[in-house]
């Protein structure tokens, strides 16, 4: 379970906010959705070239064929990216075109819509940050002086032959010898 926090605590913010633009095109496109399929080729048409076009933009391997593989395989998802982008822009643009009197330049007219993308996207971005939050609480390092649970003996006693434990760190700095984190 830690795993997945980490992981999804690791998302990077540039990517949480492209997620926010898809969750704004749903809402908005499942609301508006076009049924002129002109709209949906022409938008296919545009992603493939714009997106194309990005990718070379975008590649800086040697020259070959395994280069090429290399850097696809290793970029799949970005170039996915480059790909759909331009794919959701000019949908959107066509949506715009086709449902005029439904928007307002960008904005749909209906507030409830607008709402909605606006209030999933801040929850993402809510919960987002409430990961991080955690994650960086359950894997940051005991403050001095605070307890630790020590998972295996650090010191021999002198005295005794079992190893004994530290309940503290100032208890190590002490150099007193005592313990007082009971024994193991």
């Amino acid at each position: 379970m830690r795993r997945v926090l980490h992981t999804l605590a690791a998302v990077p913010w540039a990517k949480a906010i492209l997620v926010c633009y898809l969750i704004w095109w749903l809402v908005v496109i499942s609301t508006n959705f076009p049924l002129v399929s002109s709209v949906w080729v022409d938008a296919a048409i545009i992603g493939v070239v714009v997106g194309f076009a990005l990718n070379l933009n975008a590649y800086e391997g040697g020259h070959g064929m395994g280069a090429l593989l290399r850097h696809l395989y290793a970029n799949k998802w970005m170039i996915f990216r480059f790909f759909l982008i331009p794919f959701l822009v000019a949908s959107y643009s066509g949506a715009i075109a086709v449902e005029r009197d439904r928007f307002q330049f960008l904005w749909p007219k209906d507030p409830f819509v607008s709402l909605a993308g606006v209030s999933l996207s801040a929850a993402l971005l809510g919960s987002l940050a409430a990961l991080k939050q955690l994650d960086l609480y359950l894997n940051q390092p005991p403050m001095i002086g605070e307890p630790r649970v020590w998972t295996r003996p650090l010191i021999q006693d002198d005295e005794h032959t079992e190893l004994s434990s530290f309940s503290s760190i100032d208890h190590l700095a002490s150099g007193d010898g005592s313990s007082d984190g009971g024994e193991l």
